[in-house]
């Protein structure tokens, strides 16, 4: 959790010190490397995670030290090949979408495969065993070396005046850096944990499995999940690869295109991510759960933990979503302050008014790719995988589709992205629940768990925003908004109560449940 907010924190700054157009390069060649990345890491730390704790299960230490060898030696491997796939197709991608210089942006991120992918294997082994500690602490690192060198970098290649692939390059070193700090804790970590071990005559004698057997588990584990993963993955890398190419067709100058796909995807998307972001670790987090009820042939226990899930995920997701359509503008206002100016079919318009524009309309994914996150773990929970690749198939290839036919038509061009995703991702959870009530014995009950938090976000959102026109010539809108904000909240949740679309079952899944569920009892919201 404290990864995605330093990640959600990140851009916000950046992209008021390096401006939309350097954003441009950043995004674009962040998003390349994601591609690589996810094809390397998404499933095997998965997998080896598995294989390490069913040796532990068997007390088999010397099965689990050749496990991590023989996924160290695989992810070395896919690390480097990859490192050297990026610098050679640096240049043709950068020529592909547009953006003179990009290669020097993905030459300096492309180190940062090969230690994440070491990183993965360390990750994947310490999850094996159950000690999520060195994991969340290489996250953190990486994450401050990214927040931190990263802006420090940034403003001083805007101070000396350099141009905006340079700045982007520089700044993407940050990122680097912390993988870098990532791979050297954790490879301290697990000199001091080998120490620290100590191992009996038999279990130094027990058999193991044959490394290429193990090799042979690894990917046919990693697979599935690896192709989910890389598929729902691909989304923004869709936009900043067609983005530009298709907006230059429309019309639009090289220049201007560049700087609105820096502000779709360094204003719009982010803000956008912020609550699916929250939903994500929630929705793995309850999978054990839930599998556990499916093996034990607990169906009602689980469609009472599944409804949960789904209401809390709405509870979240609807509200966003309204809100974000209401108030992109000042939202948008409130966080970046560009002055930069983008020139559109003969009008200049703010960067900032461009992304939030983009924004009211990407705001309705916040729901779908919300619900997409957690119908995604409930298919894994029931080992129907397999399924959630053909869903986000089918929505990613539909998202190319009209990424590249819509931002092509001049009538639609700035929207052609937003729309694309909201479809997409409404196509894939249409999908996914259908899978849901087909292949499993969930029965979620989809129209009341949407239409209490529904109408409760509309009341109080709704009520706000007319508050907020009324007022906002009078008062300074960023004050306005914050204000305006926290009220809506509070109108919200307490209509969710009079509603009663919140039950104490909801309340216990969260962190703290209990102590959240006995303090709204001694205040009488709950009974």
């Amino acid at each position: 959790m404290i990864v995605k907010i330093f990640g959600a924190i990140f851009k916000i700054p950046l992209t008021n010190i390096i401006g939309v157009t350097s954003m441009a390069y950043f995004n674009t060649a962040y998003g390349f490397y994601v591609i690589f990345y996810m094809i390397s890491t998404a499933g095997i730390p998965v997998a080896l995670s598995k294989l390490i704790s069913s040796a532990e299960a068997r007390n088999n230490k010397k099965e689990t030290a050749k496990i991590f060898k023989v996924a160290y030696i695989l992810f070395f491997i896919l690390g480097f090949v990859g490192s050297l796939l990026m610098l050679l197709f640096s240049k043709n991608y950068s020529r592909y979408v547009h953006l003179d210089g990009l290669h020097y942006s993905i030459i300096s991120i492309s180190i940062t495969l090969f230690f994440m992918c070491i990183t993965s294997a360390y990750r994947g082994y310490f999850q094996g065993l159950n000690n999520m500690t060195p994991t969340a602490i290489s996250q953190i690192i990486g994450a401050v070396g990214k927040l931190f060198i990263g802006l420090i970098v940034a403003y001083f290649a805007v101070k000396a005046n350099l141009p905006s692939y340079t700045v982007s390059a520089l700044t993407l070193l940050g990122i680097t850096t912390g993988s870098i700090g990532s791979t050297i804790f954790l490879y301290f970590y697990k000199k001091i944990c080998d120490k620290k071990e100590s191992y009996s005559i038999s279990q130094l004698n027990t058999p193991t499995t044959p490394s290429s057997k193990l090799l042979k588990e690894l990917v046919i584990i990693a697979i599935p999940i690896t192709l989910s993963a890389t598929i729902l993955s691909l989304t923004n890398t869709i936009d900043t690869t067609l983005m530009v190419r298709r907006l230059v067709k429309s019309g639009i100058d090289t220049l201007q295109a560049q700087k609105i796909m820096g502000a779709y995807t360094s204003m719009s998307v982010p803000i956008n991510n912020l609550a699916p972001n929250l939903i994500y670790p929630f929705a793995v987090s309850v999978l054990p759960t839930v599998t556990g009820m499916f093996v034990s042939n607990k169906s009602d226990e689980a469609n009472k933990v599944i409804s949960s899930i789904l209401r809390i995920a709405s509870m979240i997701s609807i509200p966003c979503s309204i809100g974000l359509i209401a108030f992109s503008s000042p939202i948008v206002s409130l966080l970046y302050n560009s002055n930069e100016y983008v020139t559109v079919r003969g009008k200049d318009l703010l960067a900032t008014d461009i992304a939030a524009n983009m924004l009211s309309v990407l705001a309705i994914s916040v729901f779908f790719v919300s619900m997409v996150s957690v119908s995604n773990a409930l298919l894994q929970a029931y080992g129907q995988e397999k399924k959630t690749i053909i869903s986000t198939t089918i929505g990613i290839l539909l998202k190319v589709i009209l990424n590249y036919v819509l931002i092509g038509n001049n009538k639609i061009a700035l929207y052609g992205a937003p729309i694309a995703t909201v479809v997409a991702y409404m196509i894939i959870m249409i999908l996914n629940f259908y899978f849901l009530l087909r292949y499993t014995p969930c029965l979620p009950k989809i129209f009341t768990t949407v239409a209490k938090p529904l109408f409760s976000a509309i009341v109080s959102i709704g009520l706000c925003n007319i508050t907020f026109n009324l007022l906002k010539s009078n008062y300074s809108e960023k004050l306005l908004v914050i204000v305006l904000i926290l009220i809506a909240i509070i109108l919200y949740f307490a209509l969710l109560f009079v509603v009663k679309g919140v039950s104490k079952d909801d309340i216990r899944m969260l962190p703290k449940g209990k102590k959240i569920e006995n303090l709204l009892v001694k205040v009488k919201i709950m009974k």
